[in-house]
Formats: structure tokens, C-alpha cells, sequence
């Protein structure tokens, strides 16, 4: 019963604004991000703030979920390509990481979650193909990771299992498939392939040509 109680208070509702004042999630959040509690209660303040600007400038609110989706998608896409031409020592850095997991992010979502429900037929379609391309590239990126020995497979089967996972269940609710609610397992799968990412990415930037495999 406690357990269940957990759950439902570390639950932010993307359609209902005043849900993001959750006292779990804050705490969650700050833990995860080395911060206090109170950073982040100021911070999800002013997301609402932003939220309720967007808001009044609905094709800037698309811009925004469209780009984040659009960027993710092409630096997902680029590093493989550029693993296919130059597999050695490719180095990337905290901004890469963000740019890559904006699409899934709670503060993203909070703020752009004002349009569940909301698009038109043409932009519900130009969201279905962006997220279908970033789907697409994930599975690229960690195949072409796989095959050159990078890293263990393992990580890279769980990486991609919460990379498709998180894309596919935020297309969902965008199309009001499904709940459009973001909880502590969405908080600890976000976290969880933020970590095995950065390892990964480590694994690349040692990866040795010569040896065919990650330099110790």
C-alpha cells in the first residue's frame, strides 16, 4: 500500500499544469541532479511560467517540441555516420548527451505538453515521422556500436531498450494514446539511459582501431 502511495505522489500530469508542484518529484529530481529541493521547486516554478507564455504563442510551442525532436534526431544519426567513417577516438561532451535526451526530458515535456491533444492532423504527422526517424537512428547507433566492439552488450541491448521505450510511450501521448502522465519509472528510465549513454560514449572516445576494441 505505501508502495502504491509512492507512486501516485511522484506523478506529474503533462494535461493538468499544477501537477508539476509534486513534492517526490522535486525531491526525486534534486537527487538525481546533486541539487536541493528548493533549486528545484524554483525551477519547476518557472516552467509553468514559461509553459503559460508558450502557451499564448501556439506555433512557437510546436517550434519547440519540433526542434527538440529534430536536433535529437540528428546528432543521434550523426554519430553513427560518423562512427561508420572515422571509428576512432570520437569524443562527445555533456551538451551532446543533453541534446540527445531533450526529446525525453520531464522539464521538456512539462512545458511542450501543452499540445497533447492539441495538434492539427498535419503536425500530429510531422511529429509522427520526426520521432520515427529519431527511433530509427537509435537503433542504427547502437547496431553499428555493437558490431565495431565499442561496448558490451549488455549495455547497449539496455540503452536502447529505454531509448525506444521512452520514444515510443512520448509519441503515445502526444497522440493521446496514452496517459500523459510522467512518473518515478519514467524518472529512473530517463536517468538510467542517461548513465549507461555517458559510458558508452566514454567506451567510443577510447575505442582503439588497432586493437579492434576499447583501449584499457
Amino acid at each position: 500500500m505505501r508502495k502504491q502511495k509512492n507512486k501516485k505522489e511522484c506523478t506529474i500530469i503533462l494535461t493538468k499544469p499544477e501537477t508539476i508542484f509534486n513534492n517526490e518529484v522535486a525531491r526525486r529530481i534534486a537527487m538525481t541532479q546533486k541539487t536541493s529541493c528548493k533549486i528545484v521547486r524554483n525551477v519547476l516554478k518557472k516552467l509553468l511560467a514559461a509553459r503559460a507564455d508558450f502557451i499564448e504563442d501556439r506555433m512557437r510551442l510546436f517550434g519547440l517540441l519540433m526542434d527538440a525532436w529534430r536536433y535529437a534526431a540528428a546528432n543521434v544519426g550523426g554519430l553513427a555516420d560518423m562512427i561508420m567513417t572515422t571509428p576512432s577516438g570520437i569524443e562527445t561532451d555533456e551538451a551532446y548527451v543533453g541534446s540527445v535526451l531533450a526529446p525525453y526530458a520531464a522539464y521538456n515535456n512539462f512545458v511542450t505538453g501543452a499540445l497533447i491533444g492539441e495538434m492539427t492532423s498535419a503536425e500530429e504527422l510531422e511529429f509522427t515521422i520526426t520521432s520515427g526517424i529519431l527511433a530509427s537512428n537509435w537503433t542504427k547507433l547502437f547496431s553499428i556500436i555493437h558490431s565495431r566492439g565499442f561496448s558490451d552488450a549488455e549495455s547497449l541491448i539496455k540503452a536502447e531498450t529505454y531509448a525506444l521505450g521512452l520514444n515510443n510511450h512520448l509519441t503515445g501521448i502526444y497522440h493521446s494514446c496514452e496517459k500523459p502522465v510522467l512518473n518515478a519509472d519514467w524518472i529512473v528510465a530517463y536517468d538510467t539511459l542517461e548513465a549507461l549513454l555517458k559510458t558508452i560514449l566514454k567506451d567510443l572516445a577510447s575505442y582503439d582501431p588497432m586493437k579492434g576494441a576499447r583501449a584499457k
